[in-house]
């Protein structure tokens, strides 16, 4: 899974957006039948509708009609973007319409809340009819500890571009693991060459692979999950941005569940 980039440094995350396109590396398989349900297709509504050129970024159904994701996948006009969901195929899903999308952001100012970090990659979708599919088992989110995160075993699945630089109809999967703040700070300073100060803040949590596994613009919004298939992060991206279309040695970048949970809880709740 390449992924879209992000530069960890004083300004938080700074993303370099690509077109849709998912898992590039090692240990890359397809997902098999139902082995992730609850993980669906943002796409584009257009004249000509194609599943596969149409996909935009990927969700997580966290209950019968609520969807994580990044906030960089929020359409602007929500009438022209919908959710496929039921299938690992994205050519046999089925379609459902959005009726309303927030971002933490928004969040925040609704209602009037102190805004700790300038950049916060999470939303939640809400779709217009409840999924009735009895298949279709939506994800629950992680309840372990920021300490308990770090060093386990953790997956990502979704759609795009190969490893043969294919489009992928079929969802493929992979096994990362999170790393300390400390071990990706000094993984990105190391790439980057900076002696700029850098942070990694507590609304993210890193990833990595042996051998290497990265993250790429359409799995962006996607689950990271556990291996009991809860969620504990959102992808974003990799880190740090270079002249190279992708450098082995990046990180993969995952909006923390942990910071954000108070905003999923109340906006699913509402």
């Amino acid at each position: 899974m390449q992924y879209i980039e992000v530069s960890v440094i004083i300004q938080f995350l700074l993303f370099c957006i690509s077109n849709a396109n998912p898992l590039i590396g090692n240990n890359i398989r397809r997902a098999r039948d139902k082995e992730f349900s609850f993980i669906v297709s943002i796409s584009a509504k257009t004249a000509r509708f194609d599943a596969l050129s149409d996909h935009i970024c990927t969700g997580t159904l966290i209950t019968n009609k609520h969807v994580l994701t990044a906030e960089h996948c929020m359409c602007s006009n929500i009438h022209l973007c919908q959710v496929i969901a039921g299938s690992n195929n994205l050519y046999e899903g089925k379609k459902y319409n959005i009726r309303n999308w927030i971002s933490y952001l928004e969040w925040i100012e609704k209602n009037r809340f102190h805004l700790e970090f300038a950049e916060n990659d999470i939303s939640v979708l809400t779709l217009l009819e409840t999924i009735a599919d009895p298949e279709i088992e939506p994800a629950n989110l992680s309840t372990m500890t920021n300490r308990d995160l770090i060093g386990i075993d953790v997956v990502v699945a979704g759609w795009g571009r190969t490893n043969t630089q294919r489009l992928a109809i079929i969802m493929e999967t992979a096994m990362l693991k999170i790393i300390s703040k400390s071990e990706c700070l000094k993984k990105v300073k190391k790439i980057s060459q900076t002696k700029t100060d850098m942070i990694v803040p507590p609304t993210v949590l890193c990833s990595i692979a042996k051998p290497y596994t990265l993250l790429d613009n359409g799995e962006s919004g996607g689950p990271l999950l556990d291996t009991n298939n809860h969620v504990v992060g959102v992808n974003e991206g990799t880190t740090p941005q270079t002249d190279k279309p992708f450098d082995p040695n990046e990180v993969n970048i995952h909006a923390n569940i942990n910071y954000y949970r108070h905003f999923i809880m109340d906006t699913i709740s509402n």
